[in-house]
């Protein structure tokens, strides 16, 4: 159930109306045990010859209270249900977008199970680097532990390039994998296996790139794979 703001406040304004019922009820409830007390324990009704209209009155009067609590006792149980039941699914609301808000907010991370070890380390002294933005930290920080996590699984860095992300440098958002139209088929799978195992810790959502990488001056080799990261998405 959902309510708006002013449906909420409607539903106490509501259950504060019920609940004086309620109060209002124990009164007539508290007034009705009083004559019925004193229609049959005082000489003040038997004096008076009114110990039998008295109690009658008083029944009438016990009866009425009783009504009016149970009656006020049902509604303000619903209101209090319904009420309930809406600031709790604000609340619930409210978690779900701090939760989602620090998970923005958050540093991406990355931790190599013992099986994604091994699958690297089917492809010893591979070659990689890594293209990240200089001015975000949170990128550099990641590009780190990516070299890291591969090091230790024993490709091997040959370097991070660091530039900005003004000019007519293209804004990559997440992390992409490319390697040269040149590369062989053992690079190949090395880059899908490191591929598959980004995508299962959800920080790659595209396949592998083939590519025309610029020539360095002494030439580039085909078996080095280039990691891009980019700002987190």
């Amino acid at each position: 159930m959902s309510l708006t703001a002013s449906e909420v406040a409607a539903l106490k304004s509501s259950l504060d109306c019920w609940t004086c019922v309620e109060y209002v009820s124990t009164g007539v409830v508290l007034l009705g045990v009083i004559g019925e007390y004193v229609a049959e324990f005082t000489k003040f009704a038997e004096q008076k010859r009114l110990t039998r209209p008295l109690g009658k009155l008083s029944t009438l009067v016990l009866i009425v209270g009783l009504a009016g609590e149970l009656i006020g006792l049902i509604r303000t149980y619903e209101l209090s249900g319904q009420v309930i039941a809406s600031l709790t699914e604000q609340a619930a609301r409210a978690n779900q977008r701090t939760a989602e808000i620090e998970e923005r907010l958050a540093d991406r991370t990355l931790n190599l199970a013992e099986a994604a070890r091994v699958s690297l380390g089917k492809f010893p002294r591979q070659r990689f680097e890594i293209l990240t933005y200089a001015d975000d930290r949170e990128a550099r920080k990641f590009s780190d532990l990516i070299t890291g996590s591969l090091e230790s699984s024993g490709w091997r860095s040959i370097g991070t390039a660091a530039g900005g992300t003004g000019g007519s440098v293209q804004l990559v958002i997440g992390v992409k994998i490319e390697i040269s139209n040149g590369a062989g088929s053992g690079t190949e799978a090395a880059a899908r296996a490191l591929a598959s195992i980004f995508t299962t810790e959800h920080i790659l959502d595209s396949p592998v790139k083939r590519v025309k990488f610029p020539q360095d001056p002494n030439g580039r080799p085909a078996d080095i794979i280039r990691i891009t990261v980019g700002r987190k998405p």
